[in-house]
């Protein structure tokens, strides 16, 4: 994954200037499965739209991404949230066992990632995986 960081930072600068601001249509559509309450992941977070939104929703939320340009302007946008943003190498982070109720992931897809996603996950937790 590090010879995919910066590629990401360069789109990110490239399109700073048009961020969104709405989450994830099917995200949205399917909030009440979510329960909002506990720690919640957001797996290559962007610029954090859709953390914010599990924020939202009551999660103690956290936004991933290898991009620390897009983690910047996330936490620019973000600065009235309290939300947690981490710089990670998904090849080399570590994904906490039985933690979070809720995971999600919008337009990433990594299958190597999956068991860790899943064994992350607190008993009763929420996996919503969306991608291309």
């Amino acid at each position: 994954m590090l010879t995919d960081i910066e590629p990401w930072n360069r789109k990110y600068v490239r399109t700073k200037d048009a961020p969104s601001s709405v989450p994830d249509e099917v995200l949205v559509a399917l909030q009440s499965h979510f329960c909002g309450a506990g720690w919640a992941l957001d797996v290559a977070c962007g610029r954090g739209v859709n953390t914010a939104f599990l924020g939202d929703l009551g999660y103690e939320s956290v936004g991933i991404d290898c991009a620390s340009e897009a983690l910047a302007q996330a936490r620019r946008h973000f600065a009235d949230r309290r939300i947690h943003w981490l710089a990670a190498d998904f090849d080399q982070f570590f994904f906490p066992k039985c933690f979070f109720n809720a995971v999600i992931v919008v337009r990433f897809l990594d299958r190597k990632l999956t068991s860790a996603l899943v064994d992350s996950l607190a008993p009763g937790g929420l996996l919503f995986h969306r991608t291309f």
